[in-house]
């Protein structure tokens, strides 16, 4: 979309991911990550699938991960993501919280390491936190933290709703 000019462009792109939605689209740099999302298939995938959309160029490439540990890459959607430089000058997309197809609603950060291409779920400390499905998040380059406002997430009595929870993610210390 053009600001200026009022105007959408629409791209000829030859290959790309497929049509989803509940995705996270984080910017670094000239380049677009989109991670996870609903896949609009006839079965509904949740995905963990990691794109890249070149804006220069006007092309996508897929990324796949290197996971670190015993961890694992978890499938979302629903959930937020942030790029950041880190105090250690590694730069990562930080993916938060979101619905799994197997797990339900998770309370875990996910790391992308960009420069290594590796994927992490590190050990977070501090408050306890209810992970959600559809929250929005900021982050703050003055505290280096992620805000996390509200979401859809279970309550008491096997129940769901919507809430109003606030919650604060410090990037470098990975507390809650």
């Amino acid at each position: 979309y053009n600001l200026e000019s009022s105007i959408w462009n629409v791209g000829a792109v030859s290959r790309g991911p497929l049509q989803r939605y509940g995705h996270s689209l984080a910017l670094y740099q000239e380049n677009i990550f989109m991670y996870g999302g609903r896949i609009e298939t006839s079965d509904g995938n949740v995905t963990d699938e990691l794109w890249v959309f070149h804006i220069d160029s006007q092309s996508w490439s897929t990324k796949t991960p290197t996971v670190l540990g015993h961890g694992q890459q978890y499938a979302v959607e629903g959930h937020s993501a942030h790029i950041m430089e880190l105090d250690s000058r590694d730069v990562v997309m930080i993916v938060i919280f979101g619905y799994s197809a197997i797990y339900g609603y998770t309370s875990n950060i996910q790391e992308y390491h960009i420069s290594s291409n590796t994927w992490l779920v590190p050990e977070t400390k501090g408050a306890i936190v209810q992970g959600g499905y559809g929250h929005t998040s900021v982050y703050d380059e003055v505290t280096k933290s992620i805000y996390v406002h509200g979401g859809y997430k279970a309550l008491p009595g096997n129940k769901y709703g919507l809430v109003d929870d606030l919650y604060r993610y410090e990037v470098n210390t990975k507390t809650w």
